[in-house]
């Protein structure tokens, strides 16, 4: 049965197995290549569900993220935060009632997911909803976490998911920031509380398979969506989520990921929610990720096993037609290998007359042979060599065989009694003849030959080897006693007398040998035994040492015995102590080098019998370092000759770069360029600086240079330049001082310290014009007094003559006087008449202003009616643009079917934003109109104001008149006091007659003297008193400051002053 099996078993293995083989790999490349397939196509499935909430929940926070930013650039309610004020309710300015408006119209847009919008002003920290609610004194808007998140962030923002009291349901706030224009200062925010239930049902809508589920988390880490509802509104860090997908979600790391939720591994995909800030991750249980592949899998293996079953049995059934016969053939064979040949011989009988047949008959042949040989061969075995073979036939190779094996054997015993019996006798010499043998036998001979010449030589040849190696090496026993030593331990041994030859030396003690580590722990055996060491060192016979000790083996592993190995270190010490040596002192000079002191140590050590060659490599350094010594010294001098020439100003001096080599030539050279390339822009500038000492500053230098040499040329001829500007202007401005022109500009301001030569000349200038403009004036006024003196003298005298006729005339005229003040009077009366008629006028023009003053208020208030229109049409404007945006989400939801209506809903943002661009110019235009309008009303109140000032004067013109009509009566009786007075003034005029000779003649001699002064000052040509000059520098204001004004002589000789002589 086993011998069918194992036949069986065979087949199978050498037709089915391979059969079996190809069919496994077909499936496993089949399975992989379906497994890639599926797993491809599930997370792409992943990943673009992924996507599709992603972009759903994103597409529903930018139409709340637009509202917000729309309502946060609305001008309206920037000017709303203007008017809110510390001290100012949100609710009680003029505008609240339209920012409430808009705020009811926000959320009129969207009332389904829109709780409120509200606006919250930042330095009054007061906020209001449009469902009416407003901040009490208790709140402190830096307190709240949204508020600071807004001041970092300085942009729109979704705040954290909160739960609302009011409603007791989860929201978050869109936060928008607004501030005041043009600068990035925070003074309010729009704020609009969205629902998000709808994100709930978009998670809901978009079921992943049977187990899976979404995880969402918000900007800040808490988690808003789970499939573990406890976990909902906590941190990350808190759920059964693994590590990597939370630092995934953390990070905001899209794309595939393999994790664990509540311990069970899953597939997902990691997306980011647009700029949101909130990140999703799907999630789908490994178990029903690989569902499909697993009976995909299941299917597959179950037709290969079924077509691998059909193959086996098609074998078997092929096979088992012959396999019997050969069974009980194999069952035989079996009997026979296991050395029984007592098998079922009649079997031959039952064979059947086919090629198995024949094949059983000559098995059953072939046994009975074996039997019998093997029974020849049992005694063989059992070295019973006497035993009788007889072939079947001269054919029978068996039996033949069995004759003659049984005649190797007993020359082979022969031989090998012979070889062993010598050897035991000691005699290595005998050998065994090969040629008695054949085949193996004959190499088994020859080998046990070869294995005696093998012992032999060996024997002395390794022995050979040992004595060949020139460093002593001796073995003992376990006992520590010699067994063996080479012929270098020996003659060392020898030589101290410790041995006469190592063959009397087997047996003694190892400690003869009289080192000085014998008898101690330093014992290289001890060091073995008891440390694990396994070198000593030690000296002997005035040699420094090392010995190696190891353990001798036998073929079991087990220790026999010891070896050790001594080895001389006396050349190898010697030479490192003087290598280091003079290392040492070589590391001494090149840090000496590096230091730049040259004064190096070549003393070297001397030499012995084993430094000899070392030093003589030593000799060779110390050589080449006495010349580098000498390169370095060299180039040493050189760079310090430089070095002092160029200290000492002297930039010709060069190196001699043809005493050196290599680099160094190639260092002197270049110190010896650099001196060729400094020396040329110093050359310029020489040439440069003495032509300027030489007064000529129109020279520049004019090479090409670059960096700080450039730099120094540019600055060189900067300030030629400038010297010779201030120059040029400081001699234009003295040729001009030269010609006697005064009226000329002030000098330009100088750069530096040259400041103070253009405020001094500036000084000069404006000193002069003073002075010479101070002299003109007083010799005008000294000529002009001077005339007045001598005329007012020359009419004194002859007015003195010619006063007395004009007294009696003056007499004549008082008479006319006291008529001519009657009329007056009369005249006075009209006049009161005539102003109380234009007073009535006045009046009236009065009332009328105020008329007109009403009809401005009028126009005023239709025009800020007209204003809060446009405000109207803006507020439709921006509802209109809500709404465009509405639409074209809900046509970009609605897909392919939304294109049409997407466009529709373009246009009308457009015309909405028009419209708001329109309303918002209609507004300035309204508001410069109202501007206007109020300047009218002020310059209206204000002529109002002029005409009560007009008919108060008249008033009181009314009431000087009558007071003139009263003083005109008053007049007349001083008039005869007047004619007193004429008497007095006949006896003054005489002595004015006198006086007035003599003062004539001293102003004649004045009047000479102005007008040659008044010549000489003409001569200069000075500057117009009221000319400003804008060049003038502080410096020349505080300077003209200092001078103390020249007083403006005032004569003043009128007509109706000549009275006072």
């Amino acid at each position: 049965m086993n011998q069918k099996k194992g036949l069986l078993v065979k087949m199978l293995l050498s037709i089915g197995l391979p059969v079996a083989i190809i069919f496994a790999i077909v499936a496993g490349i089949s399975l992989y290549v379906v497994n890639q397939a599926i797993t491809r196509i599930t997370v792409n499935e992943l990943s673009a569900r992924s996507q599709a909430v992603s972009n759903e929940i994103e597409s529903y926070f930018t139409t709340y993220l637009e509202t917000a930013n729309q309502l946060s650039t609305n001008p309206e309610i920037r000017s709303y935060f203007e008017q809110v004020t510390p001290g100012v309710g949100i609710t009680t300015t003029p505008n609240f009632p339209e920012i409430k408006q808009t705020l009811d119209n926000v959320v009129a847009t969207d009332p389904e997911n829109i709780r409120v919008a509200w606006v919250a002003d930042v330095d009054s920290s007061q906020f209001t909803q449009s469902d009416g609610s407003s901040s009490d004194g208790t709140y402190d808007i830096n307190a709240r976490p949204w508020y600071q998140e807004l001041v970092a962030k300085k942009e729109v923002f979704i705040s954290e998911p909160y739960l609302d009291v009011v409603t007791n349901e989860i929201i978050v706030s869109v936060v928008a920031p607004v501030f005041k224009p043009g600068t990035q200062d925070l003074i309010g925010a729009t704020c609009v509380d969205v629902s998000i239930d709808r994100i709930k049902e978009i998670i809901a809508e978009n079921k992943i398979g049977e187990t899976g589920f979404f995880v969402v988390s918000t900007n800040s880490g808490m988690v808003f969506d789970h499939p573990n509802p406890d976990f909902i509104n906590g941190p990350l860090s808190d759920t059964d989520l693994s590590e990597n997908i939370i630092a995934a979600l953390t990070d905001k790391t899209a794309g595939p990921i393999a994790y664990d939720s509540a311990g069970t591994a899953s597939q997902g995909y990691v997306t980011e929610i647009g700029d949101t800030g909130w990140v999703l991750a799907t999630g789908l249980p490994t178990a029903e990720f690989n569902q499909s592949f697993a009976t995909i899998q299941t299917m597959m293996l179950v037709i290969f096993g079924l077509g691998l079953l059909v193959i086996i049995g098609l074998i078997v059934l092929s096979t088992r037609s012959f396999i019997r016969p050969i069974t009980k053939l194999a069952e035989a064979a079996d009997q026979l290998a296991l050395g029984a040949v007592d098998i079922d011989y009649s079997m031959a009988n039952d064979a059947k007359a086919d090629e198995i047949g024949e094949l059983t008959k000559s098995f059953v042949n072939m046994a009975e042979n074996i039997r019998d040989q093997a029974e020849a061969a049992q005694n063989i075995a059992l070295g019973d060599l006497s035993i009788d073979i007889q072939p079947k036939s001269e054919n029978d190779v068996l039996g033949n065989s069995m004759v003659s094996i049984k005649k190797a054997i007993s020359r082979l015993v022969a031989d090998t009694i012979m070889l062993s019996d010598s050897a035991i006798r000691g005699d290595f010499t005998k050998r065994a003849e090969v040629n008695n043998h054949a085949g193996d036998y004959a190499k088994v001979i020859a080998g046990v030959n070869q294995t005696l010449d093998t012992v032999v030589d060996n024997m002395f040849w390794y022995e050979a080897i040992i004595d060949g190696i020139p460093f002593p090496v001796h073995v003992t026993d376990m006992d520590m006693k010699w067994t063996f030593m080479n012929r270098a331990f020996e003659d060392l041994m020898i030589k101290n007398g410790v041995i006469k030859d190592r063959v009397s030396a087997c047996g003694m003690d190892c400690y003869n040998a009289g080192a000085n580590i014998c008898q101690t722990e330093g014992c290289g055996i001890r060091r073995l035994v008891d440390q694990g060491l396994a070198d000593s060192y030690f000296e002997w016979v005035g040699r420094n040492n090392k010995q190696d000790t190891a353990y001798l083996k036998n073929k079991k592993g087990e220790n026999i015995g010891f070896v050790e190995i001594v080895t001389d270190l006396t050349p190898i010490i010697r030479v490192s102590d003087y290598t280091h040596a003079e290392v040492t002192r070589l590391g001494e000079n090149l840090m000496r080098l590096a230091e730049g002191n040259l004064d190096f140590d070549m003393n070297i050590a001397p030499a012995d019998e084993y430094t000899s060659q070392v030093s003589t490599q030593f000799n060779e350094i110390s050589h080449s370092l006495t010349a580098v010594k000498t390169s370095i010294g060299d180039m040493i001098e050189g760079a310090s000759m430089i070095s002092n020439a160029v200290i000492d100003g002297n930039l010709q001096t060069r190196a001699d770069a043809a005493k050196f080599k290599g680099a160094w030539q190639d260092l002197v050279g270049g110190m010896n360029a650099i001196l060729d390339e400094i020396n040329k822009p110093l050359g310029e500038v020489m040439v440069v600086m003495d032509a300027i000492s030489n007064g000529n500053l129109h020279e520049r230098i004019t090479g090409n240079y670059s960096g700080d040499v450039d730099a120094l040329k540019q600055t060189v001829n900067t300030t030629a330049s400038r010297l010779e500007a201030v120059v040029s202007e400081i001699t234009e401005k003295i040729e001009q001082l030269s010609k006697g022109n005064l009226n000329i500009e002030n000098a330009r301001e100088f750069r530096g310290d040259w400041i103070t030569i253009s405020n001094a000349i500036n000084v000069i200038i404006q000193s002069l014009n003073d002075v010479m403009g101070d002299i003109n004036v007083a010799a005008e006024q000294v000529a002009s007094g001077s005339g007045q003196v001598s005329a007012g003298s020359q009419s004194l005298a002859q007015g003195s003559t010619e006063q007395a006729s004009s007294v009696q005339e003056l007499t004549a005229s008082i008479a006319e006087i006291a008529d001519q003040t009657k009329n007056n009077a009369v005249d006075a009366n009209k006049a009161r008449e005539l102003a109380d008629t234009v007073k009535d006028h006045a009046a009236k023009g009065n009332a009328q202003m105020s008329q007109m003053q009403n009809s401005m208020v009028a126009i005023n208030q239709s025009s800020e009616d007209i204003s809060k229109i446009i405000k109207v049409i803006d507020d439709i404007a921006f509802q209109t643009n809500i709404l465009a945006l509405n639409a074209a989400v809900e046509a970009a939801r609605a897909g392919q079917h939304g294109k049409g209506f997407a466009v529709v809903a373009e246009e009308v943002r457009s015309l909405a934003a028009r419209s708001a661009d329109a309303a918002k110019e209609t507004t300035a235009l309204i508001e410069g109109s109202i501007d206007k309008v109020q300047e009218g009303t002020k310059i209206a109140d204000d002529t109002a104001a002029a005409l009560d000032d007009i008919v108060a004067g008249i008033e009181k013109v009314t009431t000087l008149i009558g007071n003139i009509a009263v003083a005109s009566n008053e007049q007349a009786s001083g008039i005869a006091q007047i004619d007193t007075g004429v008497e007095q003034v006949a006896h003054v005029v005489q002595q004015n007659s006198a006086t007035a000779e003599e003062s004539a003649a001293a102003s004649e001699e004045l009047s000479g003297q102005a007008e040659l002064l008044k010549q000489l000052v003409d001569t200069f040509k000075l500057r117009s008193k009221g000319k400003s000059y804008a060049a003038a520098t502080p410096a020349v204001k505080e300077v003209q400051e200092t001078i103390k004004p020249v007083p403006t002589p005032s004569i003043d000789l009128g007509d109706m002053d000549m009275d006072k002589y």
